[in-house]
């Protein structure tokens, strides 16, 4: 596409198909952009994958990441192994998956979704409705938005 891989003067083993796709790379190796403007601000970063309309389109210098629909990001410049998968899906923290937008009411899945498992509330993270296993307590944990709340006791 028209300017793809413009500014690139030392990045290697890169894949650029879309207009300005990985437009503003100048080191970064092994990245593939497909796509409208994705990936169009990386500088540096490596080994990032973005399929759909300004994917990853924020990212600068993060490496492994992923962001598969049109406007799937991460939510700063330099974050790494982030998945962002979906419209407008997008990751605020390094080593984390995002599936979907604000506006996805239900996940469904045919298979398991692991959870957390942590000793103290300290370790774990959370964002309102992100569920853990307390190992100390043996309880399942709900974040309400302030704190984890117990929900229930598991007993094995």
């Amino acid at each position: 596409g028209s300017d793809s891989l413009y500014s690139n003067t030392i990045g290697s083993q890169n894949v650029s198909v879309g207009d300005q796709s990985l437009n503003r790379n100048i080191s970064g190796n092994y990245n593939v952009s497909v796509g409208a403007l994705s990936n169009q601000n990386n500088t540096i970063g490596q080994y990032n994958s973005s399929f759909g309309y300004r994917s990853l389109y924020t990212n600068n210098s993060g490496s492994y990441n992923v962001a598969v629909g049109s406007n799937a990001d991460v939510g700063s410049t330099s974050l790494s192994n982030v998945v962002a998968i979906g419209y407008g899906a997008i990751g605020y923290t390094s080593n984390t998956i995002q599936m979907g937008n604000s506006t996805i009411t239900q996940m469904n899945t045919y298979g398991t979704i692991g959870v957390g498992n942590y000793s103290s509330d300290g370790a774990a993270s959370g964002i309102t409705g992100s569920i853990y296993y307390n190992t100390t307590s043996a309880a399942l944990k709900v974040y309400n938005g302030t704190s984890w709340c117990k929900k229930y006791f598991i007993r094995f």
